[in-house]
């Protein structure tokens, strides 16, 4: 225990310090998982601090480190899927930045986005300008379809999937 100059008795967490000591050691392996799933540098309370300049926030980390975790797993299962469902040309409805291109490439041949003119996205990468309940593409012109974490925010989702069922071919 220690005693502060307004006399309020404090004491020191052997627990923490341990951790503290261990989290030091482990600072190599947890600075390249960092890097490795992109958590932001900070500093401040609450914050574990290694050997050098470098520190992370803890519940950042974890958050990053879950969001890792799971798209690990999504894109695992969306090549899966790909592998057996994709082919030719496809349409990727609500493309944004594309996140998929790189992973799709393998198994289509082409891959057309389409996003609103008011998206907050680099536009750079969208090849058509529409929406989800009008694509401007001909009837049957593509051969396969994404639609990723667009129609839950959609008014209504089944025009926007009857939509997309037009663009495809029979």
């Amino acid at each position: 225990t220690q005693q502060t100059a307004n006399g309020v008795v404090s004491w020191v967490d052997y627990t923490a310090c341990r951790e503290t000591a261990q989290l030091k050691r482990r600072s190599i392996v947890l600075i390249a998982l960092s890097l490795r799933i992109g958590c932001r540098l900070k500093s401040g309370p609450s914050v574990l601090s290694f050997p050098g300049p470098l520190f992370f926030d803890r519940e950042q980390m974890a958050k990053k480190l879950k969001n890792w975790l799971i798209y690990t797993i999504h894109d695992r299962e969306l090549k899966r899927s790909a592998q057996q469902y994709l082919s030719g040309r496809l349409l990727d409805i609500g493309c944004g930045d594309k996140p998929y291109k790189d992973l799709l490439a393998p198994y289509v041949t082409e891959h057309v986005g389409v996003d609103h003119a008011h998206t907050q996205h680099d536009k750079s990468n969208i090849d058509l300008f529409g929406t989800a309940y009008e694509i401007p593409a001909e009837n049957g012109s593509f051969d396969s379809a994404i639609c990723s974490a667009v129609l839950e925010h959609l008014e209504e989702p089944e025009l926007a999937l009857r939509e997309c069922y037009r663009v495809l071919r029979p």
